[in-house]
This record gives structure tokens, sequence and C-alpha cells, in this order.
């Protein structure tokens, strides 16, 4: 084997032990991102745009709170807890999910909001069919960038603890601070992910509002979708109320039909 394919492979290999996201957890129904055929985003797509941008923003904000937790006493212990933390902190959008089922040939036993992309490996993004059909390409494209950063931050962040690693294996760094590496990476990842993610998105924003593709003559402006439910990191969330799912497919008529709120 040439030294490149070996990087490669090499490469491949701690993205997989590394990602949760990665290689064979990508669902068989994803396809590469350059056949994620996605309109382009119009004027009438800003209400989205901006809804999914704050919910990545949300995001991006609970993987920094479970990065500030990583080393202290309570904190993860491996990807697994750094994962189950940042899920307990971060509470999706109903918007955006009422958006993702309006997908032609949905099915919640196949599409799941949970995991729209991943990293099939080193330099490719797969993506959920419905998430292209039912996002304009702003959307996707920054989910893409989210992906393709996966790769480069996450060989970083082991090839900087790698020396530590190798300490932990000898036993002379504790247990507590050895178990933590591993979530500092992912955690890490995710955050300049994410951060790669934002910009892209509120960068098309920026273009659409100041040029309607539509009537290129004409800036864009629009009215902001209602507003969401509140963020876990804000205010700790009740239980579910009866009638949540009949409200989310009124929801999800509203964005379809236009209907008053």
């Amino acid at each position: 084997m040439s030294a490149k394919p070996a990087r490669a492979a090499l490469a491949f290999a701690l993205i997989g032990a590394l990602s949760p996201s990665a290689g064979a957890q990508v669902p068989s129904h994803f396809v590469p991102s350059d056949m994620c055929k996605s309109r382009d985003c119009t004027c009438k797509d800003g209400p989205m745009m901006e809804a999914f941008l704050k919910n990545q923003e949300n995001a991006l904000g609970a993987w920094i709170s479970v990065r500030g937790d990583i080393f202290t006493a309570a904190g993860p212990q491996s990807m697994e807890q750094a994962v189950a933390l940042f899920n307990m902190r971060f509470h999706g959008d109903t918007r955006v999910g009422a958006q993702f089922m309006t997908c032609a040939g949905y099915d919640p036993n196949i599409n799941k909001l949970t995991q729209i992309a991943g990293v099939p490996g080193v330099g490719q993004a797969a993506l959920d069919p419905c998430f292209c059909d039912a996002f304009c390409k702003d959307i996707v494209d920054s989910t893409v960038n989210h992906e393709l950063t996966h790769a480069p931050t996450l060989l970083l962040g082991f090839s900087n603890v790698l020396a530590d690693k190798l300490a932990c294996k000898a036993g002379i760094l504790p247990n507590s601070y050895c178990n933590a590496l591993d979530p500092k990476v992912l955690a890490d990842s995710e955050i300049l992910s994410y951060s790669v993610g934002i910009t892209s998105l509120s960068n098309a924003l920026d273009r659409l509002r100041d040029r309607d593709p539509e009537h290129p003559e004409m800036e864009c402006t629009w009215e902001p979708l209602p507003a969401a439910m509140p963020n876990r990191l804000t205010l700790e969330p009740e239980s579910t109320p009866s009638g949540f799912w009949d409200r989310v497919g009124l929801l999800a008529r509203r964005l379809l039909h236009g209907a008053a709120h």
C-alpha cells in the first residue's frame, strides 16, 4: 500500500473511532452530498433559514456547555455520555421538525430529524434525501459544510491528545482525565463544525436579504416564523403535553398552506 492510501485509511479509521456519525453508522438510504438535489433558496425561504440558523446556534450553545463540563468531577467520561448530555440540553426547534415532515414520501420509521447527515469517509458527506427535499440549498450546503469540517477537526483533535493517550496507556495519568479525552475531541469537533455551518448559513441569509433571486432588482423582506419552543439551555422542559403531535401536525399544515397563526 502506498503512503497516501495508507494515510487515508488511517484517517478513516480514526474518524470511525471518534465520530458517532461516521462510517457504518450512516444509514443506507442516505445519498452523497453531490446527489442532494435541493432547490435554490428564495425570499419565501428566508423565515425557515432564520429558524434553522437559530436552531444551529442553540445546538452550538449546548455543545459549548458540554465542553465546559469536561474535566470536571461530574463531566462526561465517554463520547456516549457527552452525546447524551448534549441531547439533554438541546431541544430541537419544532418549526424545523415540521418542515422536515413536509418531505414527499416522509416515513417516520426511516427519516429521522435526529440524523439528517453523516460522514461516510474522509472528505465526504451524506444526507437524508428527505432533508434535501424539504429544505432549500443554502440550508443543505451549510449542513454539508458542517459535516465536512468533522474529519479535519477530529484528526487534529486526536493528534493533539495522542501524547496524553500514550501516557494514559502507561498508567501515568488518572483515569478521570484519560476518560475525558475522547469527549473533549468530540465536543471540540462539534463546536467547530457548528460554527462553520452557522457562518455558511448566516452569509447566505445576508446575500438573500440583499437580492431576491426571483426579482434581482429588489431586496428580500419577510416576516419571521412564530416563536419556537424554549431551549433547554435556558428553561427546563416540561412533560410532553396532551395533543403535542396534533399541534406539530397543525404547524406543518400552516407552513405548507400559509394558514393564519
